[in-house]
């Protein structure tokens, strides 16, 4: 009876000790995992998107999508930019954040498609110095007309370079010195009637004004002549 307890114990104790091993190499192999997924780690400087958000509906009618996007690193040379509170007509480098690469999936072939550095268009760059000194820089935009789809999933890629970007961001960053981490978005643009403009209701309120002033005038010119008649008068009484 002594030695049939003793063994179950024995066995008993093997199983136990073989079940700890294994949720031990598993709880180390998904650690590993973790750390090896994370990007922002490794790099030298941090981005994130605050948006859009992963899966989030976007504007109305291809209109009003809006990124924003935030960068930060303690190496203050590897994060140049200055204050910018108007955007760009049309794709290119940030001027004010001269190392900022931004594209979408759905970008209209007219301004370059996919591939174009969409930098130029945000309308603010923001800078800031965090309690810890590391530096930090904000880049937002929204979009004013529907060049980057309507109804479609679309993937927002932005990152930081180092030594200026290109005007067209290559998909496999080749010749690219990338210092930040690749922050990859999908959204959808949403659907339905864009708002109309409100540029062309202040511009037609305009156009109103002055063709009321021109009425004025037009008004003065014509009673001239009149005033300019009655001044022959002295003229007829020194005929008499």
């Amino acid at each position: 009876m002594t030695t049939t307890r003793w063994l179950a114990l024995t066995v008993t104790a093997a199983l136990l000790l073989a079940a700890c091993n294994s949720g031990g190499s598993k709880n180390k192999t998904t650690t590993a995992s973790t750390s090896t997924t994370s990007t922002t780690l490794a790099t030298a400087v941090t981005g994130k998107a605050l948006s859009p958000e992963p899966d989030s509906e976007q504007g109305v009618g291809g209109v009003g999508i809006v990124v924003d996007l935030a960068f930060r690193t303690k190496d203050v040379n590897l994060l140049q930019a200055q204050v910018r509170t108007s955007g760009g007509a049309k794709p290119g480098v940030n001027a004010a954040f001269p190392g900022l690469v931004v594209s979408l999936s759905t970008t209209d072939a007219s301004l370059g498609g996919p591939t174009a550095n969409l930098a130029d268009l945000f309308q603010i760059v923001g800078v800031s110095k965090q309690s810890d000194g590391s530096a930090q820089v904000w880049a937002t935009w929204a979009n004013a007309k529907p060049l980057f789809g309507i109804d479609v999933d679309s993937v927002l890629e932005a990152y930081v370079v180092q030594g200026g970007a290109p005007p067209i961001a290559p998909t496999d960053h080749v010749g690219l010195d990338v210092v930040s981490n690749v922050v990859r978005v999908s959204f959808h643009v949403a659907g339905g009637v864009a708002p109309s403009s409100s540029t062309s209701q202040v511009v037609s309120s305009t156009t109103i004004r002055r063709t009321t002033t021109t009425a004025r005038r037009a008004t003065t010119t014509t009673t001239r002549p009149t005033t300019t008649t009655a001044s022959t008068i002295p003229a007829t009484t020194s005929t008499t």
